[in-house]
């Protein structure tokens, strides 16, 4: 994949599938150890040690529709080529948590994205689910968006309005600027 973003929007596409309600990306930069680390993690149907322990396997997918799930795979294969690592971690009955590094300086370093133009369109297919995104820079500035509270200030109008998308995206992709610059 091309950029982070996507890496991000297939993990929450897996998050979807497996019962999630409320999904969390934490995305942070943190110039002193020069790395950019991405969380997701998610309240999901979560995963059995074994398939935990197989889980970054191209060749293991829980899909009916094909034989390979290549998504984990190519996101430790990011990470590692920029000089970063991939951890996974399940609780079956919990979720899933997902942990990406990436050496910021490394030319290797596939972009990060457009974050707002990934979230916002998930949000406004699942606009009944939570997805929060918070976005954190090495001064310790911190920025984001949560579905939950945006649904309570909007009170009837839902999320999958286009007015609501189009704010939603610009948001995003505005914090994004704001807190993380260009990477």
């Amino acid at each position: 994949m091309l950029e982070i973003s996507l890496h991000i929007l297939d993990i929450l596409n897996n998050s979807i599938t497996a019962g999630a309600t409320r999904m969390s990306v934490r995305i942070e930069e943190d110039a002193a150890a020069a790395v950019l680390t991405v969380q997701v993690t998610d309240n999901g149907t979560g995963m059995t040690e074994e398939m935990l322990a197989d889980v970054k396997n191209p060749f293991s997918t829980t899909r009916t529709t094909r034989k390979v799930g290549l998504g984990l795979s190519f996101l430790e294969e990011a990470c590692r080529i920029s000089g970063g690592h991939l951890t996974v971690t399940s609780d079956l009955g919990s979720g899933t948590g997902i942990t990406a590094t990436f050496a910021i300086s490394s030319i290797d370093r596939v972009p990060l994205g457009n974050m707002g133009e990934t979230l916002s369109g998930l949000i406004s297919a699942y606009p009944n689910l939570d997805f929060v995104c918070r976005f954190v820079n090495r001064s310790g500035m911190e920025a984001g968006l949560d579905t939950a509270e945006m649904r309570e200030l909007l009170g009837p109008v839902p999320l999958s309005e286009p007015e609501v998308y189009f704010f939603i995206r610009d948001y995003i992709a505005e914090k994004q600027e704001n807190i993380l610059g260009g990477i």
